[in-house]
């Protein structure tokens, strides 16, 4: 694969219109492995890439690898912040076969986002008194 999980992810999330592009116009912008300081960027989500699950091998050899994803989201708002996440986990929960295409022509294939973990509130960010929320995934991509 050229890209990571959570770059694949990020594509297909901001093709469904549920995160944005990040633009400085950009309502709910998406970044790969962090969140900019909360003073520039209030309202954010940062898709991270975490530790894999192996499943094991299939009789022809070939190792079944699931890479993890973490989604954190940061919000003025409490309860949009919570609905945010509890939105992208639902969008989540519903991908069956879902090619995603990349912005060098590649495409990948998405056939399963499992949550492994609840949603968990975090607290505020310090000195910004934003909201904080995360959850973390593994993914079935080809």
């Amino acid at each position: 694969m050229n890209y990571t999980a959570a770059q694949i992810i990020i594509r297909h999330l901001i093709d469904e219109k549920i995160l944005d592009t990040p633009v400085k116009t950009a309502e709910w912008p998406v970044y790969a492995n962090h969140l900019p300081g909360g003073k520039s960027v209030q309202q954010a989500a940062a898709v991270n890439d975490t530790e894999s699950f192996r499943d094991g091998r299939l009789m022809e050899g070939e190792v079944i690898d699931h890479p993890g994803i973490q989604v954190r989201i940061r919000g003025r708002d409490y309860t949009i912040a919570f609905q945010k996440i509890s939105l992208i986990a639902h969008v989540f929960s519903r991908i069956k076969k879902r090619i995603v295409a990349m912005q060098d022509g590649s495409h990948y294939t998405i056939y399963n986002v499992s949550r492994s973990s609840a949603i968990l509130p975090m607290g505020v960010e310090p000195g910004t008194r934003l909201h904080l929320f995360s959850t973390n995934f593994l993914t079935t991509i080809t």
